[in-house]
């Protein structure tokens, strides 16, 4: 089964059906902006950073849906596995256990003028994009 699949799979078991994936070439251009703004360099400035190692993924779903202040429609990025869709915010953060897992995955969320990145240290950072 490739990374796609196991992630198709992961968002259809948290019940997120309204995911579609992104093509390759804006791919491209999200694994760029999380590596920008985790290096901070380029358009993004650090607003907020959680340590979430003695945390729930659902208290950094919280700290994250606060700073967010409502639903909308973001570019996930799971990138060690190269693979985004855009789905709401309030979906995949609602079901972060389910999609995210400490050590293996990088999730990168992006929106219009902000992106979130949690790592897999477990550590969480919120940016505005400049």
């Amino acid at each position: 089964m490739g990374v796609a699949q196991v992630i198709l799979e992961r968002l259809a078991q948290a019940g997120i059906v309204h995911g579609s994936p992104v093509n390759a070439a804006h791919l491209a251009d999200l694994m760029s902006h999380a590596v920008a703004a985790s290096e901070g360099v380029g358009d993004w400035t650090l607003v907020q950073r959680l340590d979430g190692g003695d945390l729930l993924p659902s208290d950094i779903a919280r700290w994250a849906m606060a700073l967010l202040r409502s639903d909308q429609m973001a570019e996930v990025l799971w990138v060690p596995q190269r693979f985004a869709v855009t789905a709401s915010t309030h979906a995949v953060l609602s079901r972060l256990d389910d999609l995210w897992y400490p050590g293996p995955d990088d999730l990168w969320m992006e929106g219009r003028d902000w992106g979130l990145l949690i790592d897999h240290n477990e550590i969480a950072s919120f940016f505005n994009k400049d």
